[in-house]
């Protein structure tokens, strides 16, 4: 049965609620120091947000994150969805849409260009076929490099410790054949950070040249997605050569199915510097090890 709703944009007040059907949607709850951060306080703007609203209260939401966007025709704002929701008793009536379109009028009325998401299974199709998107990547491939596979195994995989142990020994020696490092001199030198200065912004002018499209990684944005985020720890290292900054790697630790798991989240370098890259990925590997990470991930 159809349930009557309307749509309308977003308007002060209405954060607690939407915080309230994020976890009804998603099944966690979001806490409002999160929610504006994201939404209120990216330094490229407030999000755009079209909401459904029916007698239960806000029962859908489709938003976009405004971006600073380097693209082959100079500075522009692009938006990101993200948290698109309907409420479970709103389903199949066309809201997903209705509210997409929407924010597209509202995102146009600010001057975002373009937007751009990562859509799960539930959104694609509608998102290709109602929504006017283009598909750019068929899937984007997962990375991944065990540090532990004797944790791994016995967590995961295998009940019996000494058969676990016995693949551990196994799996770690093929990986050593299979995967052996380099040996040569340090192209730079590696330190913790725990603020983005003035040569990021220098670096980020320097590094997005060989790109056509990017997301513009000042120091500003990097301070407010790494520095400001609420309820998130990242680490970064950077690489440094007679103090000149010649790149970074963020970093963080997170524990997902019982494994304790570390993700490379950013990197960027200057140009023709694969090997700054590759001195910055050891050093997040000697990190996460020094941690008992059980294995390090890379979408």
């Amino acid at each position: 049965m159809k349930r009557p709703w309307f749509s309308r944009e977003y308007s002060a007040g209405d954060r607690e609620r939407l915080c309230e059907l994020h976890k009804l949607v998603f099944g966690n709850q979001v806490s409002v120091e999160r929610w504006t951060w994201q939404q209120q306080g990216n330094p490229a703007g407030q999000a755009v947000i079209a909401l459904a609203e029916s007698d239960q209260g806000i029962v859908g939401q489709y938003a976009l994150i405004p971006l600073r966007m380097k693209t082959e025709n100079g500075m522009c704002l692009g938006g990101l969805s993200v948290d698109t929701m309907v409420h479970p008793d709103y389903r199949g009536q066309g809201m997903f849409v209705i509210l997409g379109k929407q924010a597209y009028k509202l995102a146009e009325r600010r001057g975002i260009r373009f937007v751009y998401g990562f859509p799960n299974e539930n959104i694609h199709y509608a998102r290709f076929t109602k929504l006017g998107w283009t598909d750019l990547h068929k899937g984007i491939p997962l990375w991944v490099k065990p540090l532990n596979l004797g944790s791994i195994l016995r967590k995961r995989f295998i009940d019996n410790k000494l058969l676990a142990d016995l693949g551990d020994k196994v799996g770690n020696m093929a990986i050593s054949v299979l995967y052996r490092s380099p040996s040569s001199i340090p192209a730079c030198s590696i330190q913790e950070t725990s603020c983005f200065d003035g040569r990021f912004d220098s670096l980020w002018e320097e590094a997005s040249r060989g790109y056509n499209i990017m997301v513009a990684r000042d120091k500003v944005y990097l301070s407010w997605r790494y520095t400001e985020k609420p309820g998130e720890s990242y680490t970064t290292f950077i690489a440094e050569r007679k103090e000149r900054l010649l790149g970074y790697i963020v970093v963080k630790c997170a524990q997902w199915f019982d494994l304790q798991i570390g993700f490379l989240v950013d990197i960027m370098t200057a140009p023709e510097e694969l090997r700054v890259a590759r001195d910055l990925i050891s050093a997040a590997v000697d990190y996460f090890k020094a941690r008992q990470v059980d294995l390090v991930s890379r979408p």
